[in-house]
């Protein structure tokens, strides 16, 4: 298995223009561009689902090469209205990166996200793979249900004290499919039903996504404002199985073979589990897969940063011997 040398990161940068864009009846998107308004392009697909783009992640790219295009997916962080469960389904967030892709006048782009924004890179490029330049993701998921189990009953395993305080917050009746058990309360309209349900759902998520949680990093996923959206998206997208058919990215590789690939992925992630990054690999030979060890599903840790970081450097090399 080849291994991938970590590169610093990026000064901070701010962005070169912002706004909203209006893509529905309902929803408007918050995007950020930044780096050479004449380099290669590429949009950032944040987590979640329900997440937010963080300045943090600008710090991935070389500015001087890359057109770096972020957003906040329709709902969530700073696009509106904030928490809107209304026509919000993956293939809704498909489109919205279409239109944003027109709106920003570009013609093809690398695409790249963690976490849920690698689902959703999939996605999208099976559905546009002629408006991709490539793919660099990290903590990957496929869209598999069994990983969903895994994350609701079977992360007790590793993180058995943690596990215990968030299945013990819902009654032992329940505790048999803790994702229902929590979805009905996060979705429930009473403050004083959803506020303490998301808290639990996002203080295990703090507490298992990090090789090494800090106290005060699970603390700042807490506030009401942060945590009650991304646990209403989380659980409303993952009791539809992330809208798609079993088995959708798999199944649908050949149309993006292709395409540049680079996975990342944190060698005892327990969130996105490294077997599905794996199994992808493996259907995608041409893809580049690098483990990192000494971390978890965090991206904003050392060594992961880095190694995203050096991602990015490694892509600039493939884009270049294809012409970019």
């Amino acid at each position: 298995m080849a291994t991938l040398a970590p590169h610093p990161l990026y000064p901070e940068i701010e962005p070169r223009a912002s706004g909203h864009l209006k893509v529905d009846g309902t929803h408007a998107l918050a995007w950020w561009r930044l780096g050479n308004p004449k380099g290669v392009p590429v949009v950032f697909l944040h987590g979640g689902p329900g997440g937010t783009t963080r300045p943090f992640y600008r710090r991935f790219y070389d500015p001087a090469y890359y057109d770096i295009c972020m957003f906040d997916q329709r709902g969530a962080g700073a696009s509106t209205p904030n928490a809107e469960l209304k026509d919000n389904t993956t293939w809704h967030l498909v489109d919205d990166i279409e239109k944003l892709r027109e709106h920003f006048g570009v013609e093809k782009w690398l695409v790249s996200g963690g976490s849920w924004g690698s689902t959703l890179s999939m996605v999208y490029a099976i559905a546009h793979p002629d408006r991709c330049l490539g793919l660099a993701m990290s903590g990957i998921t496929i869209g598999e249900p069994e990983n969903i189990r895994f994350w609701f009953h079977g992360i007790g395993n590793v993180f058995p004290e943690a596990w215990d305080a968030f299945s013990s917050f819902i009654p032992e009746a329940e505790r048999g499919d803790l994702l229902a058990a929590y979805h009905k309360r996060v979705v429930d309209p009473d403050p004083k039903v959803h506020l303490p349900a998301a808290i639990a759902l996002r203080t295990f998520s703090g507490k298992t996504q990090s090789f090494d949680a800090k106290p005060e990093m699970v603390n700042a996923l807490l506030a009401p404002e942060l945590c009650v959206p991304l646990a209403r998206f989380f659980t409303h997208y993952v009791t539809q199985d992330s809208f798609l058919k079993p088995n959708h990215i798999l199944d649908n590789l050949a149309k993006i073979r292709h395409l540049p690939c680079i996975l990342v992925q944190g060698r005892y992630d327990v969130v996105t589990r490294p077997l599905l990054a794996w199994r992808l690999h493996r259907a995608w030979p041409e893809s580049e897969m690098f483990f990192v060890n000494e971390a978890g599903h965090n991206t904003t840790e050392s060594p992961m940063a880095e190694t995203m970081c050096a991602a990015f450097e490694r892509m600039k090399d493939r884009l270049k011997a294809r012409g970019c």
